[in-house]
């Protein structure tokens, strides 16, 4: 529940589709250029002038005061590139590589939200187990300090005894109300992922769940096949590699197809045309290509090589990384289910060294010192055995993420 809120409420998510949807939008052959160009124009003009005119022989000098005239013209054109050098398709892959990286982005932000959501889930799960530890030290701390009131009542301990116990029930009293704060943070922490209201409450599972049976091997040709910090730097060094041959195509010619239809219209009051009307189809073809630019095309060239070095640079670096960081998770993982296995009977240990102490307390055979000492010693395996569990639960998460099956799983 808590992943299903966080990828439909996370800004996060909501963001990286949106960049997805601009990816997927920009992948069209439009723009990359491979469809016509359809322009429509259309122009009105008016003026009024004053006009003297001198004309050989007979008609001598005509004079015009407020003389109108008006034109109008209107134009569709059609413009079609049909060859750029391979240049408007080698646009359009590079746009479906862009669309891939966007898509690559998505799940990115889909795994790390998946992410932070179970390590915040866990902390939770851990927050409220450790607070039943405390009460159950707080509830034997009672017990305790009923027990040593009994025996002071009746002479048979002192008072400081008594005092003792109540010194330590308000110091577990304190310790529980500190740890529910801790709680209440973690919760907090969980519903800004989810992008609930933060004062959000709920009840979580009583217990932290690992799986202690994941191969290396398998783990490692997930990670090198699936991840996906990999798969978008290898999308980006394939998206290097097209703008540089986009940039080359700029060296051949550009051969379009010209087409447009006109019409024109115009009035006078004065000249030797007083009104005029055309229209019709124009058809052509232009030929174009760069003899010269200042060396700048040599140097775009230049940039994008590096561009590309550049890029298989970061996909070794992140490889590096990558392999690191899983010795690194995959190590821990190991070495933490050792720790749980041992911290597990060392609880078992600590619980029956406290229930002893306890009834040897009773009976007035064990000191309060003694009594005490075995409570912390049991809250302490029980806190060491939730933390093992917790490192367990988050390396196992690593795992997942690196290995590209935590948002599958």
């Amino acid at each position: 529940q808590a992943i299903e809120l966080s990828l439909a409420n996370g800004y996060g998510i909501r963001i990286a589709k949106n960049n997805q949807r601009i990816a997927e939008n920009n992948y069209s052959l439009g723009n990359a250029g491979i469809l016509p160009r359809i322009d429509a124009y259309a122009t009105q003009n008016y003026s009024i002038d004053d006009s003297r005119q001198e004309y050989l022989g007979e008609r001598g000098v005509q004079e015009r005061s407020g003389a109108r005239s008006e034109s109008f013209s209107s134009s569709v054109e059609l413009k079609w590139t049909l060859f750029d050098g391979m240049r408007m398709f080698i646009a359009y892959d590079r746009l479906a590589e862009l669309n891939k990286m966007g898509e690559a982005n998505l799940q990115m932000q889909v795994e790390k939200t998946v992410n932070d959501v179970a390590i915040a889930y866990h902390q939770i799960v851990l927050e409220q187990e450790r607070l039943k530890v405390i009460n159950n030290i707080l509830d034997l701390s009672s017990e305790r300090m009923e027990i040593a009131k009994t025996k002071f009542e009746v002479g048979k301990a002192s008072k400081m005894e008594y005092l003792a116990a109540q010194v330590d029930y308000n110091e577990d009293t304190s310790s529980y109300v500190l740890q529910l704060e801790r709680l209440n943070d973690a919760k907090i922490d969980l519903n800004v992922i989810m992008g609930l209201d933060r004062n959000t409450n709920y009840h979580v599972q009583s217990s932290i769940h690992f799986v202690d049976t994941l191969q290396r091997e398998d783990l490692y040709q997930s990670m090198m096949t699936n991840n996906s910090a990999r798969k978008l730097q290898a999308l980006d060094y394939a998206v290097a590699q097209l703008e540089a041959r986009e940039i080359k195509a700029e060296r051949m010619p550009v051969i379009s197809f010209n087409t447009s239809y006109n019409y024109n219209k115009s009035a006078a009051e004065t000249g030797l045309v007083l009104s005029r009307r055309t229209n019709g189809l124009g058809v052509g073809f232009t030929a174009s290509m760069n003899i010269f630019n200042g060396f700048n095309l040599n140097r775009r060239i230049q940039n994008a090589r590096i561009d590309i070095e550049n890029s298989e640079l970061a996909m070794r670096e992140l490889d590096l990384a990558l392999k690191a960081q899983f010795d690194k998770s995959y190590n821990n993982y190991r070495n933490s289910i050792i720790v749980y296995n041992l911290e597990q009977s060392n609880l078992n240990v600590a619980r029956e060294n406290a229930e002893i102490a306890l009834e040897r307390y009773k009976l007035g055979v064990a000191n309060a010192i003694e009594l005490r000492e075995a409570q912390l010693n049991l809250a302490q395996a029980e806190n060491r055995l939730l933390d093992a569990a917790y490192s367990v639960k988050i390396n196992e998460i690593s795992l997942m993420q690196l290995s590209g099956m935590l948002a599958r799983n």
